[in-house]
């Protein structure tokens, strides 16, 4: 039968040589510190990144409104532009232009529209002859300006 080998000798071994233990424990400390500044550092970096893109997704739901807002305050009076639209072909012209007109200000969230002269005539000589109230002139008065280039 064959023996069974005896189990080698026990000794301990210390992985930091030469240090004690206040020393071990301060060396620790100072790398959890460390991690910790570290972290926090990440944390305010990653806050920042994500109140960023807060910011710009409120600016971008402002925006919208803004143009959907503009797009209510003219929906009446183009409603009603369009009707009598029906019954005059020169109306039918100005309603485009005006729908149009209203279309590029919304979108492009500018309060005017720069015409060349013709068109500046075409649109306040049919202005002058359409039934409307003298808000809705004066709101549509307001869409475009001369372009005196």
């Amino acid at each position: 039968m064959a023996e069974v080998r005896q189990p080698d000798e026990y000794y301990s071994e210390t992985l930091c040589h030469g240090y004690n233990d206040s020393e071990l424990d301060l060396a620790i400390n100072m790398s959890l510190e460390e991690q910790f500044e570290k972290n926090k550092i990440e944390i305010a970096i990653e806050k920042s990144i994500l109140e960023g893109i807060q910011m710009e997704k409120q600016k971008e739901l402002d925006e919208k409104q803004k143009r959907i807002d503009k797009r209510n305050k003219y929906k009446e009076l183009l409603l009603r532009i369009k009707r009598v639209g029906f019954y005059d072909t020169k109306l039918k012209d100005f309603y485009e232009i005006i729908r149009n007109m209203i279309d590029e200000i919304c979108e492009r969230n500018n309060e005017s529209y720069k015409v060349d002269d013709s068109l500046f005539s075409f649109l306040t000589g049919t202005l002058k002859t359409i039934r409307l109230t003298n808000e809705d002139k004066e709101l549509i008065s307001n869409l475009f300006i001369l372009d005196k280039n």
